[in-house]
């Protein structure tokens, strides 16, 4: 990871560059001295409530905590993401999250472990049929395999998110349960959340209007970009918004 700060920003001296997929992650605790938050050789993501790892190839393989990959594994979190890419092996064993957590044979696999989250590994689960509910927190990762009838991926009551091939809802307390507040597509809107994540894919507009996360933050020409925006998000619905006509 370059050191630099120029490219990804979150909060005050807070800096990621130089890779294929950018996650920012901003929580209230995040220390503004940039230290905490670090990814590479001999970095940690430390001092926080929730924990974003974010492994792309090339992301060293000599890291004990947080490793993606074969032989990796994540583990050992109050609150644990994982996002896996082609590289993660189907055999069950490469991410896990907890004890008899796993997820497997995936494209790209979000995992988001609360306190109360099941040790025998059956209410957190990605695929068909798969539903993720009852979750003071609930990341959903839709790729192309993800049904379009909305059945497949739901958070909470009546929620549903269909049809993407790359979509991450994050939901925290304050989310409604009529499912009208967190939508994604033509004409949806991503407000009046306290924590809310936006993952933009290569329709992403390349000038800056598109995704942003707070006044003045902006996300742009980026294949694959991931937004958390915390209490700063404005509740106006033009901050968050990811793809052409996406809002």
């Amino acid at each position: 990871m370059d050191t630099d700060g120029a490219n990804v920003r979150c909060g005050p001296g807070k800096h990621w560059t130089g890779y294929q997929s950018v996650i920012v992650f901003a929580t209230d605790g995040m220390n503004t001295d940039g230290e905490n938050v670090r990814c590479g050789p001999g970095k940690h993501w430390t001092d926080y409530q929730a924990v974003i790892v974010f492994a792309t190839d090339r992301m060293d393989t000599d890291g004990e905590n947080v490793r993606c990959g074969p032989g990796k594994l994540v583990t050992g979190c109050q609150s644990v993401i994982v996002f896996a890419t082609d590289g993660m092996s189907t055999d069950r064993e490469n991410v896990r999250c907890g004890p008899g957590k796993h997820w497997t044979g995936y494209q790209s696999v979000i995992v988001f472990a609360t306190d109360r989250m099941d040790t025998d590994g059956e209410n957190v689960r990605c695929g068909p049929d798969k539903h993720w509910t009852g979750y003071q927190a609930v990341i959903v990762f839709a790729t192309d395999r993800m049904d379009t009838d909305g059945e497949n991926v739901r958070c909470g009551p009546g929620k549903h998110w269909t049809g993407y091939q790359s979509v991450i809802v994050f939901a925290t307390d304050g989310m409604d349960t009529d499912g009208e507040n967190v939508r994604c597509g033509p004409g949806k809107l991503w407000t009046g959340y306290q924590s809310v994540i936006v993952f933009a894919t290569d329709g992403i507009d390349t000038d800056g209007e598109n995704v942003r996360c707070g006044p003045g933050k902006h996300g742009t020409g980026c294949q694959s970009m991931i937004v958390f925006a915390t209490d700063g998000m404005d509740t106006e619905v033009e901050n968050v918004s990811g793809g052409p006509g996406k809002h």
